[in-house]
């Protein structure tokens, strides 16, 4: 919603401004004084408001920004578990949602990243939806992992609404034309600054998820 204010300020700002300018230029009249400090006066105005607004969304959005341990359910009885991210864009207040999934041997499973999303701070519990691609490496008609290099692009959409205090995450995602069908995703954000600085090395990451399929590491994703 703020994004589609800033977009339709800036349109009526530069519509007035050159529709000023065209007036003065068609009537043979230069700039006066007076004229050009009320222009000068409306672009600050009209920029102190598109920033206003900017740092309001981005304050908002902050509280999803961040590393999480994502759960997503295959079936009833097979889940894998996956190291997310949130960031944010300061010039367009869009979130990146971007992440990897492992099976139990601490193996790259799939990868994805957001390419648009949207998040909705207007209801009790925040709500991020997004688009995304990936790569699925695994086989699952054999049970084995594809070379990354002939492992199929997908594309799909998802859905998270989090908590009040933005700890912990609820949704959904599906890949829109490989495998259209839901799957539930749980997630939980990582805050602890040695289990941070573990998932940082490519080394821990992997003893950081094995831990978490062998019940070493709890993550409470109820």
């Amino acid at each position: 919603m703020e994004t589609q204010f800033k977009t339709i300020l800036i349109t009526l700002l530069v519509s007035t401004l050159l529709g000023f300018i065209t007036s003065k230029l068609a009537n043979n009249k230069t700039l006066s004084v007076k004229s050009l400090i009320l222009l000068i006066f409306s672009i600050v105005l009209s920029s102190f408001i598109i920033v206003s607004v900017n740092y309001i969304s981005l304050n908002k959005s902050r509280a999803l920004v961040g590393t999480w341990v994502e759960k997503y359910y295959e079936s009833d009885s097979v889940s894998y578990y996956s190291i997310a991210n949130i960031k944010q864009n300061w010039f367009t207040n869009d979130v990146c949602f971007y992440g990897s999934s492992y099976d139990s041997s601490g193996a790259m499973i799939g990868e994805w990243e957001s390419v648009g999303s949207i998040v909705n701070f207007s209801t009790v519990h925040p709500e991020l939806k997004y688009f995304f691609e990936g790569q699925s490496f695994l086989d699952k008609k054999n049970n084995s992992n594809i070379e990354s290099n002939k492992a199929p692009t997908r594309g799909g959409s998802g859905e998270i609404r989090f908590d009040e205090n933005t700890k912990k995450g609820r949704g959904y995602f599906l890949s829109f034309f490989s495998d259209p069908k839901p799957r539930k995703i749980s997630l939980v954000k990582i805050e602890d600054v040695s289990d941070l600085k573990q998932i940082a090395e490519d080394g821990e990451k992997k003893k950081f998820i094995i831990n978490i399929y062998l019940g070493k590491k709890h993550i409470d994703f109820e």
